[in-house]
């Protein structure tokens, strides 16, 4: 990462729960899901850091020399696809606002990348919001197609 940019991605360890639990809490607020946002610190530990096969993965970017986190990548992996080989889902991808727009995001999105590689993925796979045009650009900065074959949907529980 550049001088102006002291961040080193890593993969998120429980000591990260409370700054990742931040991280997903700004998402939500960012992405305007914060009243639906039900997650607690308590479920980032238990279902990323205490299960044998945890319910998600996660990389972060700290800051080398004040150790904040400014970014994550919460992903998880779905085996079984047409490809015959496995997808990874990218749940949630954000930067703090104040790093946008530096390169972090790239940054980020390049060590999940190698992290598909390395499960020998067929895909990356994610969803941005439509109006989010900023997260738009960027998905189509990385190379990727937007997928308009298929229509999400979604039942509440």
């Amino acid at each position: 990462m550049s001088e102006s940019l002291p961040y080193i991605i890593r993969h998120a360890t429980e000591r990260d729960t409370h700054r990742l639990w931040q991280l997903m809490r700004e998402l939500a607020v960012f992405e305007r899901y914060i009243d639906r946002f039900h997650v607690t610190e308590e479920m980032v530990r238990k279902q990323g850091f205490h299960k044998e096969k945890p319910d998600f993965y996660a990389l972060v970017a700290e800051n080398v020399c004040t150790k904040e986190l400014g970014a994550m990548a919460v992903y998880h992996l779905i085996p079984f696809t047409a490809l015959a080989r496995p997808m990874l889902f990218i749940k949630e991808f954000y930067v703090r606002e104040q790093l946008r727009g530096k390169g972090l995001g790239k940054y980020l999105f390049e060590a999940v990348k190698r992290e598909a590689q390395t499960a020998q993925c067929g895909s990356i796979q994610w969803k941005v919001a439509s109006w989010n045009k900023a997260a738009v650009r960027f998905c189509k900065r990385t190379g990727a197609q937007c997928n308009t074959e298929w229509i999400g949907f979604e039942v509440t529980l």
